[in-house]
């Protein structure tokens, strides 16, 4: 496989080097993203410097998938505050099989992923426009999933209340988060004892080329969310589980 678009280089070698999917038409699909983001009249991104956008957005979303083999399989992930679709897309690019939901509560984003996902011809997808903390309350999308994930930026105890409920018992909730997490970690204590979730592991890394610190925290659900988490909208920002 021969490219001389080096910023899709870096990606190539980063799938190559972590025995990740690699196909001429995940390739394809990067660069029409890589190009989506860049020309969109959407303010999706501040990023618009192509190695940045692969380094910082597509190679950190999917760091993930070197700790998940079922990813191959049809298993059910949601992303939460996806924004221009990281990091759930990415993931979906590598592993088509997915069943993936994204949700992002504003309209122009949402907008932006409809058109994005029409560009990529990519099934299996379902965008919700609304706030988590209305979602997740919903019987369709409560406790259902296997694998929540997000990049939002929110403190871990506001964003563990907006994307526990999400998970189903058994199920994992994955945080991105800059940084140490563990400083986070330990001002959650009281949000994973409400919200029913352990910590599993936690994983450092630097992201290449740029070599921004960055953590995964791995979360387990261990049991039901209690039926009033997530509070109503706004509330888990103002008045976080501490």
């Amino acid at each position: 496989m021969k490219h001389t678009n080096i910023p899709l280089d870096i990606l190539i070698s980063f799938l190559r080097n972590n025995n990740l999917p690699l196909s001429e038409a995940i390739i394809e699909r990067f660069s029409i993203y890589l190009s989506f983001l860049q020309e969109t009249p959407y303010n999706i991104t501040a990023i618009k410097n192509p190695t940045e956008i692969i380094v910082k957005h597509f190679i950190d979303s999917i760091f993930i998938a070197k700790f998940y083999n079922n990813l191959k399989n049809n298993i059910k992930i949601i992303d939460v505050g996806t924004g221009g679709g990281f990091p759930g897309i990415p993931i979906k690019i590598l592993f088509p099989k997915i069943q993936l939901t994204l949700v992002e509560s504003v309209k122009k984003k949402t907008k932006f992923l409809k058109d994005l996902i029409d560009k990529l011809d990519i099934s299996g997808i379902i965008i919700i426009n609304e706030r988590a903390e209305v979602v997740g309350h919903d019987p369709s999308f409560r406790e259902t999933f296997d694998l929540v994930v997000s990049r939002a930026v929110a403190s871990l105890p506001v964003l563990l209340e907006v994307t526990a409920c999400f998970a189903r018992v058994g199920g994992e909730v994955v945080a991105y988060k800059s940084g140490d997490v563990r400083v986070e970690l330990r001002e959650s204590v009281k949000a994973l004892e409400l919200l029913r979730l352990i910590t599993k592991d936690i994983y450092f890394y630097k992201l290449p080329i740029i070599e921004h610190k960055r953590s995964l925290l791995f979360l387990e659900k261990v049991g039901k969310t209690p039926d009033r988490y997530p509070r109503r909208p706004g509330i888990p920002q103002k008045r976080p589980l501490t």
